[in-house]
């Protein structure tokens, strides 16, 4: 058996956490003891699906910023577990001091996996972007491995050299194709529980923060109405929404939008849709346009989400500099323009590489690798 500890700064609902979860389920009885380590949890969605497949938890101190209270707290796992593998899932090179730390605890092989492609927008942000650097000069050195959803991700976290390395891998976030294969009974059925069965529904998933940018589909979604007041926006995702609310209702369009909670019922939902739109600031990849595609949903996305995404006809990019006029032309076009057999999609997305059977077969490969070859 191989003993793995997978870190995770942040525990929650998004799409590291989901993209991990299928890919534990696919490795199950695959020879791995798997534990999750965080710093903290700020969401339990996944719980109870990685418990059934015996892999728990562990949250550190509740919060990120408090590393060295969580190196004490993951030195002593260290030295009580005797993990193989160290897999670290992160988005910024101060994270990679953990590597150090597994290094020091003789754990052979360091995995860093990166996620995303720059830092939000913030007072903050020139200074978090100079322990960045500081950190890559640092503790780059102590991963055996180095993993990206996708080329501008890996250059964020290893820098721009990091394309000469061959322990550079771009792994493909898989999917469960077959769970998102659009389903004209369950469409029809999660409308009538929403109430939204008549109507034509713009749809958007993701946790509500700045960099997801629903305030911009918000103003976007205002003007679309105008013409089409059918028209119901969809927004799914954990956190605050009382921002959000009280601008629906300076926009005249709170009747028209609704919220729903992180769920796991994201496949359902998304065969509800009619057009899915995702207009992120940054993203390190954007698993859930994929799964939007694999429903077969016209998927118009911000040019600030890699182009990885775009792997059917369904997908467009726009710029957020341009004309709100643009993403209603856009939108307007998508409705218009029918999409022929939308259960045909999936299959597309399968031969494109994004299953998620055949990412759990490439890791799991890797992993075993685990015992036979010596990384220190």
């Amino acid at each position: 058996m191989i003993k793995i500890c997978i870190y995770c700064e942040k525990w929650g609902s998004g799409g590291i956490e989901s993209y991990l979860v299928n890919m534990l389920e696919q490795m199950f009885n695959r020879g791995f003891i798997t534990d999750i380590v965080t710093a903290t949890m700020t969401s339990d969605l996944y719980v109870s699906r990685l418990n059934k497949i015996g892999i728990r938890i562990i949250e550190l101190s509740g919060s990120p910023y408090k590393i060295t209270e969580n190196r004490s707290r993951l030195h002593h796992i260290f030295r009580h577990e005797h993990y193989d593998v160290f897999y670290l899932n992160t988005f910024i090179a101060v994270s990679m001091i953990y590597l150090k730390d597994a290094e020091k605890y003789h754990i052979a092989r360091r995995i860093v996996h990166s996620h995303n492609n720059c830092l939000r927008e913030s007072i903050t942000r020139p200074v978090k972007m100079l322990f960045h650097k500081i950190s890559q000069q640092i503790y780059f050195k102590y991963a055996t491995d180095y993993w990206a959803c996708s080329m501008e991700a890996a250059e964020f976290l290893f820098g721009k050299d990091v394309g000469k390395s061959k322990q550079l891998k771009i792994i493909k976030n898989g999917i469960d194709t077959q769970k998102f294969r659009f389903n004209g009974n369950v469409r029809q059925k999660i409308r009538e529980q929403l109430g939204i069965s008549n109507r034509i529904v713009i749809g958007h998933i993701g946790r509500i923060s700045y960099q997801k940018n629903q305030s911009f589909l918000l103003e976007v979604f205002r003007q679309v109405v105008k013409n089409r007041p059918e028209m119901v926006l969809l927004l799914i995702g954990d956190g605050d929404t009382t921002m959000l609310q009280r601008r629906a209702a300076e926009l005249e369009i709170e009747h028209s939008v609704v919220f729903l909670e992180a769920t796991n019922q994201v496949a359902q939902l998304l065969s509800a849709m009619d057009v899915f739109v995702f207009p992120s600031i940054f993203e390190g990849f954007g698993i859930v346009a994929i799964e939007a595609q694999c429903a077969g949903l016209p998927t118009i996305c911000s040019s600030q989400v890699p182009s990885d995404v775009d792997i059917t006809p369904l997908c467009q990019h726009l710029m957020l500099n341009d004309d709100i006029s643009v993403w209603v032309s856009a939108i307007t076009k998508a409705l218009n323009d029918s999409v022929d057999s939308r259960d045909t999609y999936a299959d597309r997305v399968k031969r494109a590489g994004y299953d998620i059977r055949d990412s759990a077969d490439w890791v799991s490969q890797q992993l075993l690798l685990s015992r036979v070859v010596n990384y220190m």
